[in-house]
This record gives structure tokens, sequence and C-alpha cells, in this order.
């Protein structure tokens, strides 16, 4: 659809004010958008994921009707797969968990956001959810992914589809490209990009990175915006940010702000939103710009650039 969200040819239209849709996850968005000033188009978060119970009922802890009244967009990050191992890709594949998905699809209807963006089983490429995609034969995976994608549809005909990886894939030698699902059920690509495993301290190692591919497929924050454009989709960032002492090389790190906007403003035409990860996870604070205590320098350039 050419007018839609995830399509490069939509025309921004945004609360922020900004060129692209910008959003945040975890902090309360009408606080966040008075500290730096401008509004919040996309409010992200995630659904529990323990058990099919939880999976097939998003808002089943009010992860979705927290927003309530709230104007922008929700981007919620659902499982493919419970954590407590009660399933499997090739049982997905061969359709016997649509009704949970058909579920879903209910119930963010019911919730009110039959428009959200559903960030289905985010960073498959990774190897630390039950949903991974390993570095094995992706066949399974596409055809669960496909199968839980027309499910949600079918209820919810208007939620749009994104497909998130991470930044780095862990799948062995494979290519994470060799993973995607299809231009038919995705509607936004996304990737997860922190300033971590590598980190950006300077111009070098931030162009080192910029355009790099990992076996064959996108790797560096200019590689997956092509590859997004080369299938028609816009780009997602839905998850960002600074991560002081989080390993990895990051820390509080203004530069990488910058660039980070800097990108944003110069895509902003292929950009569908991106959501700083304000969240106060692992050691407290690591990611957090706001308040700027806990990262005063990332902070207070985050800010300067947001604020009209």
């Amino acid at each position: 659809m050419a007018d839609a969200p995830g399509s490069v040819d939509a025309a921004p239209e945004t609360l922020s004010g900004l060129a692209w849709r910008s959003g945040v996850a975890c902090t309360d968005a009408d606080d966040f958008a008075d500290w730096r000033d401008r509004d919040v188009d996309v409010y992200l978060t995630w659904v529990n994921r323990g058990n099919w119970a939880e999976i097939r009922n998003p808002d089943i802890y009010g992860a979705i009707s927290h927003y309530h009244g709230q104007p922008g967009q929700v981007s919620g990050g659902i499982g493919m797969l419970p954590e407590n191992g009660a399933g499997n890709f090739a049982d997905c594949a061969d359709g016997d968990y649509d009704v949970y998905f058909r579920d879903v699809g209910t119930a963010m209807v019911a919730a009110g956001r039959g428009d959200a963006i559903i960030r289905l089983g985010w960073e498959a490429n990774g190897d630390w959810y039950v949903w991974s995609i390993g570095s094995g034969d992706p066949a399974d995976y596409i055809a669960c992914f496909r199968r839980q994608v027309a499910a949600i549809r079918e209820a919810a005909p208007n939620i749009l589809i994104e497909w998130t990886m991470n930044k780095d894939s862990h799948t062995g030698s494979r290519s994470v490209a060799d993973a995607y699902p299809g231009d038919d059920v995705v509607d936004i690509v996304g990737v997860d990009f922190y300033d971590w495993w590598p980190a950006y301290p300077d111009a070098a190692a931030w162009n080192v990175d910029l355009d790099s591919t990992q076996n064959g497929g996108p790797r560096g924050i200019g590689a997956w915006l092509d590859f997004a454009v080369s299938h028609g989709k816009q780009l997602a960032l839905p998850e960002w940010g600074v991560a002081d002492g989080g390993g990895g090389g990051g820390f509080d790190n203004p530069y990488y702000i910058e660039r980070m906007y800097e990108f944003f403003s110069e895509n902003a035409a292929h950009i569908s939103y991106e959501a700083y990860f304000n969240c106060p996870h692992g050691d407290p604070g690591v990611f957090m710009v706001c308040p700027e205590s806990h990262n005063p320098s990332a902070g207070a350039r985050y800010r300067s650039l947001y604020s009209p």
C-alpha cells in the first residue's frame, strides 16, 4: 500500500514535529515529552511471553491499555514462542498455534490499538530468545512467521508487522537475509541498534561499521537501511541507546547520539520511526538519558538536539 506508515512513500505526520516519527520505551511518555520539549509519536512496549496464555492476550498485564488515550502509535514486541518451552517452529508452521495469534489480533482491536505495530519475534537473529533462528535452515522459522502474521491479520487487518532483527547476527555462517519472511508479510523492517558490540566513540568507528555486512547480510546501520529500501520498506530503529557500563565498549557517548540523530534527519523519508530505549534494565541507568543523571553527556546532547 503506497501510503501505509511502513512504506517508503508515506508522508510523515508527526506529533513530535520532527521529519520522522520519534518515540520512547519504558519511560512515561508525557514525562519524556516534557523533558525534551517534544511530543512522542510512538510508545514502545513488550508483551509478557512466559506461556501461551500471556502471548495470546497481549494486554494481560496492561501492556497495551496502559497507553489508552495517548494519541501516538503503540509498537509492541510479541514473542513467537513462549519462554516455558511449550512451542517450536515446526508445529507453528503446521498451524498448531494459529488460534493464539488470531487472539492477539482480536485483543489488539479490543484494546483500541488495531492499528498498532507488532514487532513479531524481535531479535530472532540473536541467541537469547526461545524463538532464535539459530544457524540451521530457517525454513520453519519463515513458515511460522508467515502463519502468525496471517492469523493476526485475520482478526486485525490494520495491524502493521515489523520484522525486527539485532544489528549483529548470531546465526553462524548464515546471512540474516536468508531468514527474511517475505515482503507480503512484512510492513516495516526494524533493527535494534545500541552503542555497543561495537560502540561508536568517533567518526572512524562509525564510518567503518556504517555500510558493513555480515555473511552477505546487513550489519551496519546504512546496510540495514539499504536492505529495507531494497524491499520497498521503511526502516525502524525501535530500540537504540547508549550503554554506559553495559559491556561491549559502550559508555556515556554523546557522539553516538549525534550520529543517530543525523542518520534520522538525513534519511527521514525512509525512517518508519525510532524509539529511545530509556529503560532501567540491567545495571540501573545503563541506557537512560532521562533523567540526565544516568548518562549526563549523552542526555544533554539528546535534549539539545531534540528540543525545538
